[in-house]
């Protein structure tokens, strides 16, 4: 029984101190809250391609393109891009209008449902919609490698080299035919 009046005691001041220096009632909402909305279609999609996009627009945010290029471009782009330039010539391309229109296409996709491919490596989301036109097309890729999205750019087509046979304006005069 002193327990339980020692304990009563104790938690007195704490309860009296929660109190004080607030003469105001506590507001209560005149508006209930809104009934929980459905999330777009990428959000109830693979948590980790959504966390791969918010990061992305986090670094672009902060015109961080040394990070985009180690944390959002996959490893064998990374590998390409290095082999002719360094990251930091990769990343000095980037001018505000560049990370504008690549922000925005984020946030478009952000609340797209990508197109996945069959054993779920590959998600394709369709930014035609945005009309960016030039390099960055009408798509945007992700790759997944070892539970990591990356952004995927296919390696440029091989330009093929030129052909050693003439070509047909050029080709060589018919043999003549031996006469009998």
């Amino acid at each position: 029984m002193l327990s339980k009046t020692l304990l009563c005691f104790a938690l007195l001041p704490a309860l009296f101190l929660s109190g004080c220096g607030n003469d105001k009632p506590t507001p209560t909402p005149s508006v209930a809250p809104s009934p929980t909305k459905t999330p777009p279609p990428a959000l109830q999609g693979d948590p980790k391609l959504i966390r791969t996009i918010d990061a992305a627009l986090a670094l672009l945010e902060k015109k961080d393109m040394a990070g985009y290029f180690d944390q959002i471009l996959d490893p064998d782009t990374r590998t390409r891009i290095l082999s002719h330039r360094t990251k930091g010539e990769w990343a000095a391309q980037f001018n505000d209008a560049k990370i504008a229109t690549l922000t925005k296409a984020y946030q478009f996709i952000l609340l797209a449902q990508p197109n996945f491919s069959e054993n779920k490596e590959f998600a394709v989301y369709n930014i035609e919609a945005l009309n960016l036109g030039g390099a960055q097309g009408q798509s945007m890729t992700f790759k997944q490698i070892d539970g990591t999205w990356y952004v995927f750019q296919e390696p440029p087509a091989a330009t093929p080299a030129p052909s050693q046979t003439p070509a047909p304006s050029q080709s060589p005069a018919p043999a003549p035919t031996p006469s009998h």
